[in-house]
């Protein structure tokens, strides 16, 4: 993954070398270059509903080692093991694509299952013309994000999206 650089900048965690420092710090560069410019942004945070649960997979098996006593191969549609190195990694390159379905992805940020996506205005325009581009900016990224997660099977979580 690494060496093909097929991971989108945006994607933070279960990566070398970037944290959740990484995002943190992106996010609080992008939210002061608008605050000195006087202007403003709005972030919205989303939660995918059982990131890792919700996988799908393809002629996929899974073999149980206990004590050296090996399992029969089981047939798994979707899912990953909880606590694995797997299900982060297998997250990540399934949703490689997701920053580029926003109109502005380098406002896009990923921390394996974690989103949230930061709007900042034209420091250009007045007051009201920014909050009507914002409003206008939000509503079409969001009915993107649930185009998105409806057709990758991954519901997006209500109760933990703000």
């Amino acid at each position: 993954m690494q060496v093909n650089n097929i991971l989108p900048y945006q994607q933070s965690g279960s990566r070398q070398d970037l944290s959740t420092q990484t995002r943190v710090k992106h996010i609080m560069e992008q939210l002061t270059q608008s605050l000195n410019h006087n202007s403003f942004s709005v972030i919205v945070y989303v939660d995918f509903l059982q990131a890792f649960d919700m996988l799908w997979h393809q002629d996929r098996t899974i073999t149980l080692d206990y004590q050296g006593h090996l399992s029969k191969q089981v047939k798994v549609n979707r899912g990953a093991p909880q606590g694995s190195c797997f299900g982060p990694k297998a997250y990540i390159v399934n949703h490689f694509d997701l920053p580029s379905i926003f109109d502005c992805p380098s406002e896009v940020h990923i921390y394996v299952g974690d989103l949230a996506i930061l709007f900042s205005r034209s420091i250009y325009l007045k007051y009201a013309q920014q909050v009507d581009e914002i409003e206008t900016r939000i509503n079409k990224d969001l009915l993107k994000l649930v185009n998105y997660a409806e057709s990758n099977h991954q519901p997006i979580n209500n109760k933990k999206t703000e």
